[in-house]
């Protein structure tokens, strides 16, 4: 590892072989370097984005090594990302169906700007500089937002089972994901949050539920609004990698049948995921749903009790 000081700014410069079991340690490197300045709030994001760049070398890349720098000056970072490869990285717009091509998509919702070298062989970003206080704000400005949205992750393997995961100290088991922070887009949460409970770094589909739970007890002061995304089916050999500290300790996961939703979820996450994986026969249609049970406009609705 190379280190280099000049004048306010550290950065540090890896080089490795293309190999895909790289892509996580370049991403414990990176979260690990940015504890080191100080600047915990940018880890999330920064292993989304070097989880991404590094993939996208060690597929795509055409030289014998890959280099991952990162630049570190008054509060911002800039990762850079070299393959020796003259072709430039392009933003796909791939269809619903295709497993891949998203990588660049979830590289411009993250990074604060992202660019390539004159010459192709060297991809960059730079995350968002860290927020200005604002000293005007009104006494009640961090109060929670009146609707929370999550974004959640229907993962499969190769037996069509799905990917639950058990949060320490709960009765339920859950999908991937979870609430959105810093009016982030829910499938950018979901992303986020899935790598961070299970280590995976997986890209979105498509969107093939939205279901609205209005707030109707003390328990839930906010309705709740919940986005399942379509994330396709994992290889055999993918291992998981659940997180044993605060903020987000999980105890358990488990591949589920449809047969034991009822069993291991709360009864409106077991509604709530059956009517998603229903969903993803019908391409191209989300299925809207109020806690778990497909709607149409004009329905009326009707308060469902959970157990």
């Amino acid at each position: 590892m190379e280190k280099q000081h000049m004048y306010e700014t550290e950065r540090v410069v890896v080089s490795f072989s293309p190999e895909k079991s790289r892509v996580g340690q370049m991403r414990r490197f990176g979260a690990d370097q940015l504890r080191n300045w100080n600047l915990p709030h940018l880890v999330d994001t920064a292993e989304l984005l070097i989880s991404e760049l590094v993939t996208n070398a060690v597929v795509h890349g055409e030289g014998p090594d890959v280099s991952v720098s990162l630049a570190h000056a008054y509060g911002q970072v800039r990762i850079e990302v070299t393959d020796g490869s003259s072709r430039r990285p392009m933003i796909q717009h791939p269809d619903q169906d295709e497993e891949g091509g998203r990588g660049l998509l979830l590289v411009q919702a993250l990074a604060h700007r992202w660019g390539t070298s004159p010459d192709g062989t060297r991809t960059w970003c730079t995350l968002p500089p860290p927020p200005v206080p604002c000293v005007t704000a009104l006494p009640d400005a961090q109060d929670p937002p009146p609707v929370r949205i999550s974004g959640h992750a229907l993962l499969r393997d190769q037996a069509r089972r799905l990917l639950l995961v058990h949060p320490t100290g709960h009765r339920h088991h859950v999908l991937p994901g979870g609430p959105v922070t810093d009016n982030e887009p829910d499938w950018v949460a979901m992303t986020r949050r899935v790598l961070q409970q299970t280590g995976l770094s997986v890209i979105p589909r498509h969107l093939i539920a939205k279901d609205w739970t209005p707030a109707e007890h003390p328990s839930l002061p906010h309705p709740r609004l919940d986005f399942l995304y379509d994330c396709g089916r994992l290889p055999p050999d993918q291992s998981i990698t659940l997180p044993t500290a605060p903020p987000l300790p999980l105890d358990d996961y488990r591949w589920a049948r449809k047969d034991d939703l009822h069993r291991l979820c709360h009864p409106d996450d077991a509604r709530r995921i059956l009517a998603a994986v229903a969903g993803t026969h019908r391409r191209h249609r989300v299925a809207d749903l109020v806690q778990g049970v497909p709607v149409q406009p004009g329905d009326r609705i009707e308060p469902t009790t959970g157990s």
